[in-house]
């Protein structure tokens, strides 16, 4: 179960609306899409519990945070007009996650590279790339070790931690969920 707390709400509905006034409906409990897909991905991810990133837990919060402003709520203003992410921004964000990759970093410091706050920025990284900031990050990460792949003496550990990955099988499992292959298949697929 996730808490949406006011504030986080408040943030995201200044992001996403023009002034006025929102209020979250009473709903009643119902399939969605999104939250059964997000579930499924998360289970994933907490199969290696080694260190699952703030990134990622803030990725999950701002993605609940707008499906339920927009489906879920009564507002007195509209949506705000949305573009993507110029190449110039996307080009700064790539250079900021290369940077920071071992370290990681969160969804906040991703937005305010490009001067955006965090809903808006996933909104229009969104529309820009069709990807959440979560998976592009790990999008620009399973891109960097296809790369790294090709050098046949760089242990898949090494590209592992270097990539941020919590652990070498962490890797495997989101290389596998990317590419349908895991690292060393695709490595010997390259010689």
């Amino acid at each position: 179960m996730f808490k949406l707390s006011p504030h986080m709400s408040g943030q995201a509905a200044k992001e996403m609306f023009t002034g006025g006034t929102f209020e979250i409906r009473p709903f009643e409990a119902r399939r969605e899409t999104l939250f059964e897909e997000m579930g499924r991905v998360m289970l994933r991810e907490f199969e290696t519990p080694d260190r699952i990133s703030r990134f990622y837990a803030e990725s999950v919060g701002h993605v609940v945070g707008g499906h339920i402003l927009r489906m879920h709520s009564e507002t007195r203003s509209l949506l705000k007009p949305l573009n993507g992410l110029t190449t110039t921004q996307l080009h700064v964000l790539r250079r900021f996650i290369d940077e920071r990759i071992e370290a990681g970093f969160s969804v906040i410091e991703l937005a305010n590279i490009v001067g955006l706050r965090p809903q808006r920025f996933a909104q229009r990284l969104r529309v820009a790339t069709g990807l959440s900031p979560w998976r592009f990050v790990q999008a620009h990460r399973i891109s960097r070790a296809r790369n790294m792949l090709r050098n046949q003496r760089t242990p898949i550990v090494e590209i592992s931690n270097s990539l941020g990955f919590a652990s070498q099988s962490h890797f495997t499992n989101a290389f596998r969920d990317n590419l349908g292959v895991t690292p060393n298949a695709y490595r010997k697929m390259l010689s």
